[in-house]
């Protein structure tokens, strides 16, 4: 039986919702930053997530994905990472739009993060063959 995950809802944002911008570099998100990575050292967590801005912002530079045409495409069913990496990532991604290089990341003082995509029937037969 698998155990049920415990999750948490830590997050930085400034007032308006969004983590982008000049927010980010005034000295309250940077005080709340730091104060942000210390507490969520704190959880020893294995895995946060984030939306698809966010990640293509810190972790693809924009790259957009090189979508090939493709005959046959792969079922739609979930596909379960492997148990077996110290940390995940997590994308929320609906359309599939972010354009992965690779598929971890390392961010600041954090463990390697394997990344997991969250999809929805929206992302394309040519983006999930791209993944």
């Amino acid at each position: 039986m698998m155990k049920r995950p415990k999750i948490i809802c830590h997050m930085l944002t400034s007032i308006n919702g969004k983590i982008s911008g000049g927010y980010m570099s005034s000295k309250y998100a940077i005080a709340g930053g730091e104060t942000y990575e210390t507490t969520n050292d704190s959880y020893l967590s294995q895995a946060w997530l984030c939306g698809r801005v966010t990640m293509e912002k810190n972790f693809t530079n924009f790259n957009k994905p090189e979508l090939k045409e493709i005959k046959t495409p792969y079922p739609r069913t979930d596909y379960v990472a492997q148990a077996k990496d110290q940390m995940y990532i997590v994308s929320a991604d609906p359309s599939g739009k972010v354009g992965w290089i690779e598929n971890t990341v390392q961010y600041e003082s954090r463990p390697e993060a394997h990344v997991i995509e969250i999809l929805t029937d929206k992302a394309s037969d040519e983006y999930i063959a791209y993944l």
